[in-house]
């Protein structure tokens, strides 16, 4: 299964042969390994726990991933990358990762809860990137 990407997600996530290209369209994505979830959660300053959620896997399989710098599986790496991309879209709005970071770890009342909890489906990344948008166009945060 061939996974897509955006270049700049993938170099925020670290990931070795991510185009350097100023692309802006999705590319195959090249193997994603559990160096990328490290990324993600040095940069969220979270707990194992918290990143084995963020990354769709249950904690047993993500002590394996983590001690042996395993491939992900195409869903976890989806759920990698999506996290990564509402992080990056949460970096520019608020302008820094610091601001960013604190935003996406607390409760929005608009959302109905915490917005890094919510990115692991579809459809609460999908309501946290409306979010972002609607606070990017100054509608409210």
């Amino acid at each position: 299964m061939t996974i897509l990407a955006e270049p700049a997600v993938l170099r925020f996530l670290g990931v070795k042969g991510a185009p350097r290209a100023r692309q802006r369209r999705p590319v195959p994505a090249p193997v994603i390994t559990f160096g990328a979830v490290r990324a993600l959660k040095e940069r969220l300053q979270l707990d194992d726990n918290a990143a084995s959620r963020l990354a769709g896997m249950p904690p047993r399989t993500y002590q394996r991933r983590k001690a042996a710098d395993a491939e992900l599986s195409a869903a976890e790496a989806d759920a990698t990358l999506r996290s990564a991309r509402i992080v990056q879209q949460a970096i520019g709005v608020f302008g820094d990762q610091t601001r960013a970071v604190a935003w996406l770890k607390r409760a929005s009342p608009l959302l109905g809860g915490v917005p890094l909890e919510m990115v692991s489906s579809d459809a609460g990344a999908k309501a946290v990137a409306d979010e972002l948008t609607r606070i990017h166009m100054g509608d409210y945060a």
